[in-house]
């Protein structure tokens, strides 16, 4: 199992990529992989950081910031074997918003986490997800309002796309 590139942009959104940073290196190493976590400022530190990872090999690239951020990880990974991660830690975030990524860090990054353990006992394409939303002991199952079914559904669609490219 390879090894994971997270390049944080500390000019975007909060600008405290610190904190950040350490709650990602946390959340992967839970989850028994290898994440290297580099906070970048700027632009050009982003797309050099970026450019280095996947020169050296990484598996996967998470880019956290703004939509620039995402387009810059983006165009450097086109037509390469990479799959991008996306966390949105920008002011607007609308690419994200735009693929009902999550907004909370940990919610994203912990459920492709979670599915990347699971790969390491079953494989992959023997996984899969469920809009399932617990127990239910009636027959009207968990109460979700028609906003937070759609959520799901969003989420489970971009956690899909991410751990399953084609």
């Amino acid at each position: 199992m390879g090894w994971i590139s997270v390049v944080l942009n500390d000019s975007s959104g909060t600008g405290d990529c610190a904190a950040q940073a350490k709650q990602l290196e946390g959340i992967f190493a839970e989850a028994g992989r290898e994440a290297r976590v580099k906070v970048a400022r700027g632009g050009d530190q982003i797309r050099n950081f970026i450019e280095s990872a996947v020169a050296d090999g990484c598996e996967m690239l998470v880019a956290g910031g703004g939509d620039g951020t995402i387009n810059t990880a983006a165009s450097v990974l086109v037509d390469r074997d990479v799959p991008l991660g996306v966390l949105p830690l920008g002011t607007l975030n609308h690419f994200a918003k735009d693929l009902g990524i999550p907004l909370e860090l940990e919610d994203a990054a912990r459920v492709e986490a979670r599915i990347r353990e699971a790969s390491s006992l079953v494989p992959l394409e023997r996984l899969a997800l469920s809009p399932q939303c617990g127990f239910a002991s009636g027959e009207q199952g968990n109460p979700l309002t028609i906003p937070q079914e759609e959520a799901k559904l969003r989420l489970i669609g971009e956690m899909a796309r991410r751990v399953w490219p084609r």
